[in-house]
């Protein structure tokens, strides 16, 4: 069945795709073409999700062998709608070809935590809560405060009670080193920013960032070098087997990638 392209409406904001299973299939094509032609949505986007293994035949229950195979001829129009799409504007594109993700090259330690000596003696340690004074080794976390970003310091002698490790319970984080996001069940290092007292009572708190810990390594060596303590005795450390606690402490990355083996859970 051949459906034209529709230029007109509005449609739910990225990254949804903003269609619903009430829907007939020809209003969530409109919804789906809406969203596409204002940019609110990413063509890729629309077939990733949309494409065999894609979420939104979960979210549709058309998946496996009890499958509502009317929602899976619905999903299926959809996937078949924005795969033209893509080839009116890419003539070669081949829907079955192996998807490839490119990382970008990003500097990971603009945003990891840093380790220096106290500049001044004006910060205050947010663990403690006292001055720090000038020339004292700090670590400062980047946050967004303000409007602006800012960097919250710590006593490099307390901060290690800021860090956990643990295990990601969804896919709605990202490493603020790297940007690149970090799945349910991957181990992900917690750090937060608050008092000993709002870290101790951590249920709720709202100033936290999570990081890969493979892509913060010069913070690891660096950290160790200042406290002489190792990620191994970090709160959480026991997810993580000793050949990876080793490899955050490496200096050269192969190494540390293969030692580590960073692309699986621990």
């Amino acid at each position: 069945m051949e459906h034209n392209i529709i230029i007109a409406g509005e449609g739910s904001a990225h990254p949804k795709l903003g269609v619903k299973k009430a829907n007939s299939v020809e209003q969530n094509l409109k919804i789906l073409n809406s969203n596409i032609e204002s940019g609110k949505l990413s063509l890729d986007h629309a077939i990733a999700k949309t494409r065999p293994g894609g979420t939104l035949r979960g979210v549709f229950k058309c998946n496996g062998p009890d499958a509502d195979q009317e929602m899976l001829a619905h999903v299926e129009t959809m996937y078949d709608f924005v795969v033209a799409y893509k080839k009116r504007l890419v003539p070669t594109y081949d829907p079955s070809a192996p998807v490839t993700q490119t990382r970008k090259e990003v500097n990971t330690m603009a945003f990891a935590p840093i380790v220096e000596p106290a500049k001044s003696g004006r910060a205050t340690c947010k663990i403690t809560q006292e001055k720090i004074e000038k020339g004292e080794l700090r670590v400062g976390l980047p946050v967004f405060a303000r409007g602006q970003m800012s960097t919250s310091w710590a006593r490099a002698s307390v901060f290690a009670q800021a860090l956990r490790f643990e295990t990601a319970s969804d896919n709605r984080s990202k490493c603020k080193a790297s940007k690149i996001k970090i799945t349910k069940g991957e181990i992900r290092l917690r750090a937060l920013v608050g008092s000993a007292a709002e870290i101790e009572a951590v249920e709720g708190f709202k100033a936290k960032m999570y990081y890969n810990p493979m892509e913060i390594r010069p913070f690891w060596r660096a950290f160790h070098e200042a406290t002489g303590i190792k990620p191994s005795k970090i709160a959480g450390a026991e997810l993580l087997d000793a050949a990876y606690h080793e490899a955050l402490l490496a200096e050269n990355e192969e190494a540390a990638y293969e030692e580590g083996d960073c692309g699986g859970d621990y």
